[in-house]
């Protein structure tokens, strides 16, 4: 019997922790769908903002960057699969970095290595937010003697698939456009270009940080699934346990009440 109440315990002990993972992935769920629908018009404001700065990009002198503001982004709660270990694995150099995220300032700080960060900015996440972050690193491009700013974070591809992406959000370049010989630019491209070129950036950084929302609420639905899944799997495994053990006691119960009668008939 003491076997059967442990058994019953654990089930109890597990149906809650599947409840758990069950509502997280709900809420998981909502969020990504929202995300994704604001990832969507990001991309298409970015794709424009692309095409304008791809009508420059022949007349303007690019110049040459080398060293950059690293962006890395993590989340600040866990229970996403290999989110962020995936991101942190993918970082290369360890200088310029600003960590935005819990899990990644607590990774560096373990480390011993000293980065800037902003570990609370998703408690107050916005797009004011977004574009006060890019400010802020504009400024520093001229005191950290960097010329450039870049992303790391974790791309979405599918539900399944998400894989850490570097990218350059300032000064991007694109390819010269198909029909920039037939465009008149006044004052200049490249004033132009000096005064866009932030814009893009800001537009870009928000592009990043929303891709990286979608991708750890898909890697935490997945992650939730999973949990879900084995949950249920073992379930059923006590459960059939439970019922052999139950059987026993009562075969057993059985038999004795049985030698019990036939004891008393002789």
């Amino acid at each position: 019997m003491a076997d059967l109440r442990t058994i019953r315990r654990r089930i109890s002990s597990i149906q809650n922790v599947k409840k758990i993972s069950d509502a997280m992935k709900m809420v998981s769920t909502a969020k990504y769908w929202k995300l994704n629908n604001e990832l969507e018009k990001t991309k298409s404001f970015t794709s424009e903002m692309n095409f304008v700065l791809s009508q420059l990009a022949h007349r303007i002198e690019r110049s040459k960057v080398t060293k950059f503001i690293e962006i890395v982004l993590t989340s600040d709660r866990g229970m996403c699969g290999s989110f962020n270990s995936s991101i942190l694995k993918s970082v290369e150099s360890p200088s310029n970095l600003y960590v935005i995220g819990k899990k990644g300032v607590d990774h560096y700080s373990r480390s011993g290595i000293r980065v800037d960060s902003n570990r609370n900015f998703w408690e107050n996440y916005s797009q004011d937010a977004i574009f006060n972050l890019f400010d802020e690193l504009y400024v520093l491009l001229k005191d950290r003697d960097v010329e450039g700013i870049a992303v790391n974070y974790m791309s979405f591809k599918t539900f399944m698939t998400q894989n850490p992406k570097r990218e350059i959000i300032y000064p991007v370049y694109p390819e010269a456009g198909k029909f920039s010989d037939a465009v008149e630019i006044e004052p200049s491209a490249e004033k132009l270009f000096e005064e866009l070129a932030p814009l893009h950036g800001r537009a870009l950084l928000k592009k990043c940080i929303i891709e990286s929302l979608v991708s750890e609420n898909a890697a935490r639905m997945n992650a939730m699934d999973n949990a879900s899944r084995n949950a249920s799997e073992l379930m059923a495994e006590l459960k059939l346990k439970y019922n052999r053990l139950r059987q026993d006691a009562i075969t057993l119960e059985l038999m004795e009440i049985t030698s019990g009668t036939e004891a008393l008939n002789e």
